[in-house]
């Protein structure tokens, strides 16, 4: 059975990506099989770490993130892979540097105070920073920062460096340190055996995270063609990777990270956090990142912020999404599951957190096997334990030319209440509905939307709302469609 959601009287099953022992089995039991029986074109789906039975109707999604126009006038740049940018045009159309995010809000992160560092790695020299002392200040937790010389410093990693999680810890690399893992390391971990209670923060600011690589473990060859699930079980995070630890990213490039390439319960090519309470991003780049979900981040029962973040030309590279209900199937971390990934080409997020705010972010020519060419946001509503239900908000956001090998071909969500204004979908592509959003099971505000030249291969070519939230479809104004094919929207998009 493939993960294919188009509008259909049938009822597909899936689990949500998990990560093997990092799944926080601690987690309440009753997350997944809720709700009523699913209306047409309904898709019951599980969060990680749990199945759903036949009757079951629950949530995937995929979220978005962003960056854009802030207005109608904004100036086209080029990113640092030669696609366009589009600027503010709030004061007059701003453009911005090649390779960054245009600088469209007003960030909630700011640059941490590095004026009394708790260790300096480095004497003065560039050779003076060496692996084993950046490993033993990281370790040691606090403020960290560098004294290696004038010039741009590499540091090669070839074992992860481990960060407390009982204490806060910043690295601080002042624009001139570059942490490579070589493409055979992961960079840097930190992780607390509970599930979203610490409130212990690792901050990284102002370096280049390149080269990191989790291959992950527990490999499994498919059976043939069958669409029992496959791949590895656990892994993820080639650059950073956290279990319930707050992360804080600010002026950071990540670059040529990798998780592992196949797998329905692996994530995050440069970032995987799992239970951890909040991930926040500013000014920063994700550039040639991949994992099996997630190309650029995976996250599971986190909730996400991201400032004038850029995501260019990273990729989910795993295939049939991760359902569940593929009978005749082994266990693998789930009875009866199948796929092996391909979610979201630069973010994937599955579960029960608060929600996601995204603003000023640019996603562009990110790519992904199955769901969501740069997006894939599964939430849960909030109707199991009486929790808020989970809020989607995106702001000023552009994603532009991005592919999926499903449906969604910038972004797919589900089961949420999403907020989108100012907002712009260019040039996406969808080998099959929504071409440029696809929605599922949520209610949708939007305003000041343009949908413009998107691409979906059955219907739906700016947007296809299959289904709407407990609160109904939502509301529409100020929506601009052009040049959409093979049709502008298909389904509930409210009118």
């Amino acid at each position: 059975m493939k993960a294919s959601l188009a509008l259909s009287l049938a009822v597909s099953l899936f689990v949500g990506s998990g990560c093997g022992a990092d799944d926080p089995d601690s987690r309440p039991s009753n997350t997944a099989g809720f709700g009523a029986g699913g209306n047409a074109g309904s898709t019951a789906v599980a969060g990680m770490g749990s199945s759903l039975g036949a009757s079951g109707t629950a949530a995937m999604g995929g979220a978005g993130s962003s960056a854009g126009r802030g207005g109608s006038a904004g100036s086209a740049v080029a990113g640092s892979s030669g696609s366009a940018g589009r600027a503010a045009a709030g004061s007059g159309g701003n453009t911005t540097t090649p390779g960054q995010a245009p600088a469209l809000c007003t960030s909630q992160l700011m640059l941490a105070d590095i004026s009394k560092p708790t260790m300096v790695v480095g004497t003065g020299t560039s050779a003076s920073c060496t692996e084993t002392s950046l490993r033993a200040a990281v370790m040691a937790g606090g403020v960290i920062t560098f004294k290696c010389g004038a010039d741009t410093t590499t540091i090669k990693i070839t074992q992860t460096l481990i960060a407390p999680s009982n204490k806060d810890t910043t690295i601080d690399g002042e624009d001139k340190i570059v942490l490579d893992g070589g493409g055979t390391t992961q960079i840097l971990k930190a992780t607390s055996s509970n599930f979203r209670a610490n409130d212990r923060v690792l901050r990284i600011q102002r370096l280049v995270m390149t080269g990191g690589n989790d291959t992950g473990t527990g490999f499994k060859e498919r059976d043939g063609t069958k669409e029992c699930a496959w791949g590895y079980k656990q892994g993820g995070g080639g650059a950073i990777n956290v279990r319930d630890v707050v992360v804080q990213i600010w002026g950071v490039t990540f670059r040529d990270n990798h998780g592992p390439e196949l797998g329905p319960d692996v994530a995050g090519g440069a970032i995987y956090a799992v239970g951890a309470k909040k991930l926040v991003i500013a000014n920063s780049v994700f550039s040639g990142n991949s994992a099996a979900n997630g190309g650029a981040i995976g996250m599971l029962h986190t909730s996400a912020e991201f400032y004038n973040v850029l995501f260019e030309n990273n990729k989910a590279t795993g295939l049939l999404a991760n359902f569940a209900g593929a009978t005749g199937c082994p266990s693998f971390n789930h009875d009866e599951q199948g796929g092996a990934g391909g979610l979201g080409g630069a973010f994937y997020a599955d579960g029960q957190d608060p929600g996601d705010t995204f603003c000023g972010v640019q996603m562009t020519g990110n790519t992904s096997g199955d769901l969501g060419g740069a997006v894939f946001r599964s939430a849960y509503w909030g109707l199991i334990d009486g929790s808020p239900k989970q809020e989607f908000n995106w702001d000023q956001t552009t994603l532009e030319n991005n592919q999926s090998g499903k449906g969604g071909g910038a972004a797919y969500l589900n089961n949420a209440l999403f907020t989108l204004k100012r907002s712009h979908f260019i040039g996406n592509t969808s080998k099959d509905d929504g071409g440029g959003l696809k929605l599922t099971g949520l209610t949708l505000h939007a305003d000041d939307v343009e949908f413009a030249n998107n691409k979906a291969s059955t219907q739906g070519g700016g947007v296809a709302q299959w289904d709407q939230g407990p609160e109904g479809a939502g509301t529409a104004t100020n929506i601009k469609f052009s040049g959409n094919k093979p049709n502008d929207s298909v389904g509930v998009f409210p009118k």
